[in-house]
């Protein structure tokens, strides 16, 4: 395919999708860098609210929270609760960051949320960006997990991982901590509030990539959180 040229580079979410070109082999240029002659740039824009933009563009990649850009898209994809380790900034919420801080404190005090967050590792998303790239669907797409969990359910699932994470460092494991641990996986009753994933799905499906299938665990993701968060 021909090279892609990344407005927003340096944004956190820029910054993976750079990163998983590459590892794809897939050209870019730097939008403050002209394109190489005889190459015809597929031009992404991730939109997190600040920066340049261009009159146009193949693909805009932005999260709900922030309004769409004066910038004409052949493909605008919208990303609902993403999860980036190490820290989401503007590209997703901030609950698993303020469960984090709790911990890093030592304190209590949880934050109610009244609706389930239907969590996105970046990585599955990335996966799901590539494929797109040749020829990038017209319309809006949306993108989320495929389920929906309650904020007790998280909460529950990073109090389990940080205690069996110190009790390893700290050479204090018990039993208890090698018992296995089951993630509560109640379906949410109410799915309404999800995201609308079939546009995405079918055009993934086009692409030849199978659909929208995420297939990193939270489990998984919330222990990279956790790694990022120690490494600090």
């Amino acid at each position: 395919m021909s090279a892609v040229r990344i407005h927003g580079h340096d944004s956190l979410l820029g910054r993976a999708l750079s990163d998983r070109l590459e590892r794809a082999d897939i050209e870019q240029s730097h939008a403050s860098v002209g394109a190489s002659a005889g190459i015809a740039d597929t031009t992404i824009v991730c939109w997190d609210g600040a920066g340049t933009l261009p009159d146009s563009c193949d693909l805009l990649i932005r999260p709900t929270s922030v309004d769409s850009p004066p910038c004409t898209a052949r493909c605008e994809l919208v990303l609902h609760d993403l999860y980036i380790p190490g820290g989401s900034g503007p590209w997703g919420p901030q609950e698993i960051e303020m469960a984090l801080d709790r911990h890093q404190r030592g304190g209590s005090g949880d934050s109610l949320e009244e609706h389930p967050r239907w969590w996105l590792h970046v990585r599955d998303l990335l996966d799901a960006v590539v494929p797109l790239l040749p020829e990038p669907p017209l319309g809006v797409l949306h993108a989320s997990g495929r389920r929906g969990w309650p904020h007790d359910v998280l909460l529950s699932e990073l109090d389990m991982l940080w205690s069996r994470l110190h009790a390893v460092r700290g050479s204090s494991l018990s039993a208890a901590d090698l018992a296995p641990a089951e993630t509560r996986l109640e379906a949410v009753a109410d799915r309404s509030a999800r995201p609308d994933l079939a546009p995405l799905h079918s055009a993934l499906e086009q692409a030849g990539a199978g659909g929208w299938h995420p297939v990193i665990p939270l489990r998984v993701g919330l222990m990279e959180c956790i790694a990022a968060r120690l490494d600090d």
